[in-house]
Protein backbone atom coordinates (compact mmCIF):
# COMPACT_ATOMS: atom_id res chain seq x y z
CA UNK A 1 0.00 0.00 0.00
CA UNK A 2 2.63 2.14 0.89
CA UNK A 3 4.64 1.70 -2.47
CA UNK A 4 1.17 2.58 -4.14
CA UNK A 5 0.60 5.85 -2.24
CA UNK A 6 3.86 7.27 -2.68
CA UNK A 7 3.45 7.63 -6.58
CA UNK A 8 -0.29 8.96 -6.06
CA UNK A 9 1.28 11.50 -3.81
CA UNK A 10 3.91 12.40 -5.75
CA UNK A 11 1.26 12.81 -9.14
CA UNK A 12 -0.76 14.86 -7.62
CA UNK A 13 1.67 17.20 -5.77
CA UNK A 14 3.27 17.75 -9.30
CA UNK A 15 -0.66 18.01 -10.64
CA UNK A 16 -1.00 20.84 -7.75
CA UNK A 17 2.53 23.14 -8.31
CA UNK A 18 1.72 22.79 -12.27
CA UNK A 19 -1.70 24.27 -11.51
CA UNK A 20 -0.21 26.97 -9.60
CA UNK A 21 2.44 27.95 -12.33
CA UNK A 22 -0.24 27.61 -14.58
CA UNK A 23 -2.00 30.19 -12.29
CA UNK A 24 0.85 32.54 -12.10
CA UNK A 25 1.74 32.78 -15.48
CA UNK A 26 -2.25 33.54 -16.36
CA UNK A 27 -1.80 36.77 -13.39
CA UNK A 28 1.45 37.79 -15.41
CA UNK A 29 -0.37 37.47 -18.47
CA UNK A 30 -3.40 39.61 -16.98
CA UNK A 31 -1.47 42.32 -15.88
CA UNK A 32 0.60 42.10 -19.05
CA UNK A 33 -2.59 42.69 -20.94
CA UNK A 34 -3.79 45.36 -18.73
CA UNK A 35 -0.73 47.89 -19.06
CA UNK A 36 -1.27 47.49 -22.62
CA UNK A 37 -4.73 48.86 -22.91
CA UNK A 38 -3.66 51.29 -19.95
CA UNK A 39 -1.25 52.74 -22.92
CA UNK A 40 -3.39 52.37 -25.94
CA UNK A 41 -6.51 54.32 -24.06
CA UNK A 42 -3.39 57.39 -22.82
CA UNK A 43 -2.72 57.20 -26.59
CA UNK A 44 -6.01 56.90 -28.25
CA UNK A 45 -8.62 58.87 -26.24
CA UNK A 46 -7.10 62.51 -26.28
CA UNK A 47 -7.25 61.81 -29.95
CA UNK A 48 -11.01 60.13 -29.85
CA UNK A 49 -11.71 63.41 -27.70
CA UNK A 50 -10.22 65.49 -30.10
CA UNK A 51 -11.75 64.12 -33.12
CA UNK A 52 -15.29 63.96 -31.43
CA UNK A 53 -14.93 67.92 -30.41
CA UNK A 54 -13.69 69.05 -33.75
CA UNK A 55 -16.80 66.98 -35.29
CA UNK A 56 -18.76 69.24 -33.34
CA UNK A 57 -17.04 72.64 -33.70
CA UNK A 58 -17.40 71.79 -37.40
CA UNK A 59 -21.37 71.13 -36.84
CA UNK A 60 -21.85 74.19 -35.28
CA UNK A 61 -19.93 76.09 -38.26
CA UNK A 62 -22.08 74.71 -40.73
CA UNK A 63 -25.29 75.80 -38.48
CA UNK A 64 -24.05 79.30 -38.19
CA UNK A 65 -23.03 79.10 -42.12
CA UNK A 66 -26.60 78.10 -42.99
CA UNK A 67 -27.93 80.94 -40.74
CA UNK A 68 -26.15 83.47 -42.21
CA UNK A 69 -27.39 82.33 -45.92
CA UNK A 70 -30.82 82.44 -44.51
CA UNK A 71 -30.04 86.27 -43.47
CA UNK A 72 -29.19 86.64 -46.83
CA UNK A 73 -32.46 85.26 -48.46
CA UNK A 74 -34.74 86.93 -46.36
CA UNK A 75 -33.15 90.19 -46.39
CA UNK A 76 -33.94 90.13 -50.02
CA UNK A 77 -37.22 88.08 -50.34
CA UNK A 78 -38.92 90.46 -48.15
CA UNK A 79 -36.44 93.60 -48.97
CA UNK A 80 -35.79 94.94 -45.60
CA UNK A 81 -33.15 94.93 -43.30
CA UNK A 82 -32.01 91.25 -41.28
CA UNK A 83 -29.55 90.71 -38.80
CA UNK A 84 -27.89 88.19 -37.29
CA UNK A 85 -27.28 89.08 -33.31
CA UNK A 86 -25.11 87.22 -31.52
CA UNK A 87 -26.29 86.72 -27.24
CA UNK A 88 -22.80 86.19 -25.19
CA UNK A 89 -24.21 86.06 -22.08
CA UNK A 90 -26.78 83.11 -23.05
CA UNK A 91 -24.84 81.53 -25.38
CA UNK A 92 -27.22 81.68 -28.46
CA UNK A 93 -27.23 83.67 -32.25
CA UNK A 94 -30.29 84.59 -34.06
CA UNK A 95 -31.91 86.72 -36.60
CA UNK A 96 -33.40 89.85 -36.70
CA UNK A 97 -35.70 92.25 -39.03
CA UNK A 98 -36.10 95.71 -39.05
CA UNK A 99 -39.75 96.54 -38.67
CA UNK A 100 -41.49 99.49 -39.93
CA UNK A 101 -40.39 101.73 -37.08
CA UNK A 102 -37.01 101.09 -37.29
CA UNK A 103 -36.57 98.79 -34.37
CA UNK A 104 -35.18 94.37 -35.38
CA UNK A 105 -37.62 92.01 -33.96
CA UNK A 106 -36.79 88.33 -33.56
CA UNK A 107 -38.13 86.28 -36.72
CA UNK A 108 -39.72 83.72 -34.47
CA UNK A 109 -41.68 82.05 -36.75
CA UNK A 110 -39.08 81.54 -39.24
CA UNK A 111 -37.53 78.11 -39.04
CA UNK A 112 -33.69 77.74 -38.34
CA UNK A 113 -33.96 81.56 -37.43
CA UNK A 114 -32.40 80.69 -33.63
CA UNK A 115 -29.49 78.44 -32.41
CA UNK A 116 -27.80 77.92 -29.01
CA UNK A 117 -23.90 76.93 -29.11
CA UNK A 118 -22.85 75.22 -26.21
CA UNK A 119 -20.10 75.67 -23.44
CA UNK A 120 -16.52 76.10 -24.65
CA UNK A 121 -17.30 77.40 -28.12
CA UNK A 122 -16.98 81.04 -28.86
CA UNK A 123 -17.96 83.14 -32.06
CA UNK A 124 -17.02 86.47 -32.76
CA UNK A 125 -17.60 89.08 -35.24
CA UNK A 126 -14.29 90.84 -36.63
CA UNK A 127 -15.61 93.66 -39.59
CA UNK A 128 -13.18 93.90 -42.24
CA UNK A 129 -12.45 96.55 -44.50
CA UNK A 130 -13.62 96.69 -48.00
CA UNK A 131 -12.98 98.96 -50.47
CA UNK A 132 -16.19 98.12 -52.33
CA UNK A 133 -18.51 97.88 -49.48
CA UNK A 134 -21.41 100.12 -49.92
CA UNK A 135 -22.55 100.74 -46.67
CA UNK A 136 -19.62 102.29 -45.33
CA UNK A 137 -20.89 105.00 -43.46
CA UNK A 138 -23.12 102.41 -41.77
CA UNK A 139 -19.87 100.11 -40.90
CA UNK A 140 -18.41 102.87 -39.37
CA UNK A 141 -21.18 103.77 -37.23
CA UNK A 142 -21.79 100.37 -36.07
CA UNK A 143 -17.65 100.29 -35.17
CA UNK A 144 -18.29 103.60 -32.87
CA UNK A 145 -21.58 102.78 -31.06
CA UNK A 146 -19.63 99.12 -30.04
CA UNK A 147 -21.65 96.25 -31.87
CA UNK A 148 -19.02 93.63 -32.34
CA UNK A 149 -22.14 90.98 -32.22
CA UNK A 150 -24.17 92.14 -35.23
CA UNK A 151 -23.71 91.43 -38.48
CA UNK A 152 -26.48 93.03 -41.27
CA UNK A 153 -27.86 91.92 -44.36
CA UNK A 154 -29.67 94.38 -46.78
CA UNK A 155 -32.19 94.16 -49.38
CA UNK A 156 -29.99 94.40 -52.39
CA UNK A 157 -28.32 91.74 -51.59
CA UNK A 158 -24.95 92.91 -49.63
CA UNK A 159 -23.69 92.66 -46.09
CA UNK A 160 -21.38 94.00 -43.81
CA UNK A 161 -17.78 92.85 -44.54
CA UNK A 162 -16.84 90.78 -42.01
CA UNK A 163 -15.66 87.85 -40.64
CA UNK A 164 -17.11 85.02 -37.94
CA UNK A 165 -14.66 83.19 -35.77
CA UNK A 166 -16.06 80.33 -34.10
CA UNK A 167 -13.51 78.60 -32.28
CA UNK A 168 -12.91 76.14 -29.12
CA UNK A 169 -11.08 76.95 -25.91
CA UNK A 170 -7.89 75.59 -27.60
CA UNK A 171 -8.20 78.51 -29.43
CA UNK A 172 -8.55 76.33 -32.66
CA UNK A 173 -11.68 76.76 -34.96
CA UNK A 174 -13.39 77.93 -38.18
CA UNK A 175 -13.32 81.42 -39.98
CA UNK A 176 -16.56 82.49 -41.96
CA UNK A 177 -15.52 85.01 -44.67
CA UNK A 178 -18.61 86.94 -45.82
CA UNK A 179 -18.13 88.77 -49.02
CA UNK A 180 -20.00 92.05 -48.74
CA UNK A 181 -21.17 92.39 -52.77
CA UNK A 182 -22.64 88.88 -52.65
CA UNK A 183 -22.80 87.49 -49.13
CA UNK A 184 -21.15 84.41 -49.92
CA UNK A 185 -19.56 82.41 -47.14
CA UNK A 186 -16.26 80.67 -47.14
CA UNK A 187 -15.43 78.31 -44.74
CA UNK A 188 -11.65 78.46 -44.17
CA UNK A 189 -10.10 76.82 -40.86
CA UNK A 190 -7.45 78.92 -38.60
CA UNK A 191 -5.76 79.12 -35.63
CA UNK A 192 -7.24 81.44 -33.38
CA UNK A 193 -4.04 83.02 -31.34
CA UNK A 194 -2.58 82.85 -34.45
CA UNK A 195 -5.47 85.22 -35.93
CA UNK A 196 -5.39 87.60 -32.75
CA UNK A 197 -1.71 88.18 -33.30
CA UNK A 198 -1.80 89.01 -36.61
CA UNK A 199 -5.50 91.47 -36.21
CA UNK A 200 -3.41 93.18 -33.67
CA UNK A 201 -0.32 93.92 -35.72
CA UNK A 202 -2.07 95.19 -38.51
CA UNK A 203 -3.93 97.66 -36.08
CA UNK A 204 -0.39 98.69 -34.93
CA UNK A 205 0.16 99.13 -38.20
CA UNK A 206 -2.44 101.34 -38.90
CA UNK A 207 -2.39 103.50 -35.93
CA UNK A 208 1.45 104.32 -36.76
CA UNK A 209 0.06 105.20 -40.43
CA UNK A 210 -2.16 107.66 -38.54
CA UNK A 211 0.38 109.19 -36.90
CA UNK A 212 2.71 109.93 -39.64
CA UNK A 213 -0.17 111.44 -41.45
Amino acid sequence: MNSTSAPLSLRSNSSRIHAQTQQGFTLIELLVVIVILSIFAVMVLPEFKGSRAEARLRAETEQLASMLRLANSQAVSTQTEVRLFIDQKKKRFFLEARDELGKFQPLEKLPGSMREFPEGIEIKIHPQRDRNYRHKKRLDFQRERGHPDQLLFYADGTTDPSELWIQDEMDFGWKLVVNSLTSRVQLLPFDGRLEAENELRQENERRKRRRRK
